[in-house]
């Protein structure tokens, strides 16, 4: 990727070894425009010898310099892990510092190291990811990340810091093996690298493979917004469902949160969706609700479930649908009958499935029968005469 020396550009800086020697070795490019910028979490005793050594560098080299503190006293009430949320704050850092000043670029200082402890990591948690390792290029929030130095070994930036004088700290954390990162990277050698990029390479290509496949096939079994459930798909393993799923909701622009792609839950909602011989099931996904219903599943808001009978004795009560986009529909539907009060407007198909008819069936066979639709029978409001119990517009199912 060529970028010119002139372009605004941001560096992810952390006082360490990998970004000081980046850093350094931009302005040694001649890029002119570098803005540094740097997270202090006060996570550690020490933190502030970072935030110094990157200040003085900055200052002696003429480099402009955009500094974040954070509170200390947050992490006490934290309720994720440090490394997640010091990852959000530090990217969400860098995309407003880059909205504020203008730059399209942030350059990152991770390795080759970091890359494949990145893919051990992906492999131990059984994670669904769109690419294992890190890419060289990829985008946050629009903006441009660059990885440029993810073909250097650490060894080697080690040895060129070294050679050239470059300034950094340690951090001591990084040898907490509590970490999982920390401990991948303890057990791992730099020598075992080339049989680790070889398995990068074929997850990569086996990954390519599947998102493929789920992009035709929910490009190709899509009606409205609903997702249709082929004999096809049955046929498919458990990892291609879980991608079928995620495009499906990407393809809603669902927020990825939803489905919680690096635990068990969408693992969950495969088997189930791959296993279940029921017609109807709900899975909860945060704020939504999974719904598979028949042979196609769709994403419902959780208000969507939310029921509402209510009893209409006169004309005088017609009132109390004004709430309702099918007023004039429901109202119609009793001219119909001859305004034979009272009636009940309800949707609230898990009250009235057995309490009322259709035709001569109960209303909970009758919908069997006929395959009518979940989405339908929570949708469409049935209109229930009191005087003999049957669903007068049962026919519009």
């Amino acid at each position: 990727m060529m970028i010119k020396s002139n372009e605004r550009i941001l560096v992810g800086v952390s006082g360490g070894p990998d970004s000081m020697y980046l850093l350094n070795s931009l302005k040694e490019q001649g890029y002119k425009n570098i803005i540094a910028c740097h997270v202090n979490y006060n996570y550690r005793e020490n933190s502030i010898k970072d935030e110094e050594l990157v200040k003085e560098y900055c200052s002696k080299n003429n480099i402009e310099l955009q500094v974040k503190n954070i509170d200390s006293s947050i992490y006490k009430k934290l309720n994720e892990n440090f490394e997640k949320y010091a990852r959000n704050i530090r990217y969400n850092f860098f995309a407003d510092v880059a909205r504020k000043n203008n730059a399209k670029y942030l350059f990152i200082a991770h390795n080759k190291n970091d890359s494949i402890e990145t893919f051990l990591l992906q492999e131990e948690r059984g994670s669904i990811v769109s690419y294992y390792g890190l890419k060289f290029v990829s985008d946050y929030k629009g903006l441009i990340v660059v990885r440029p130095l993810l073909n250097m070994l650490k060894s080697t930036i080690l040895e060129k810091d070294k050679e050239l004088n470059i300034p950094f700290v340690i951090d001591q954390t990084n040898s907490d093996i509590r970490y999982k990162r920390n401990k991948i990277r303890s057990q791992i050698s730099e020598a075992d690298f080339p049989k680790y990029e070889k398995e990068i390479k074929e997850a990569n290509l086996e990954n390519e493979k599947l998102k493929t496949f789920a992009k035709f096939y929910v490009n190709n079994n899509l009606t409205a917004k609903d997702l249709i459930l082929t004999e096809n798909f049955h046929k498919q393993d458990l990892k291609q469902v879980m991608f079928i799923i995620i495009y499906y909701a990407n393809y809603l622009k669902l927020d990825e949160k939803l489905l919680d792609y690096n635990g068990n839950f969408l693992k969950e909602i495969a088997t189930e969706l791959l296993d279940t011989k029921k017609t109807f099931l709900k899975i909860k996904c945060k704020d939504y609700f999974l719904v598979k219903d028949y042979d196609r599943i769709y994403f419902v808001k959780e208000e969507w479930f939310k029921t509402y009978s209510i009893e209409i004795n006169n004309r005088e009560d017609f009132s109390k649908l004004n709430f309702l986009q099918e007023t004039i529909y429901l109202q119609r539907v009793m001219d119909e009958d001859g305004f034979k009060f009272p009636y009940l407007i309800s949707n609230d198909y898990d009250s009235y499935k057995l309490k009322s008819y259709c035709d001569k069936k109960k209303t909970n066979r009758y919908f069997i029968d006929k395959k009518v639709t979940y989405k339908l029978r929570y949708e469409k409001p049935a209109v229930i005469s009191l005087n003999n119990d049957k669903i007068v517009n049962y026919k519009s199912f």
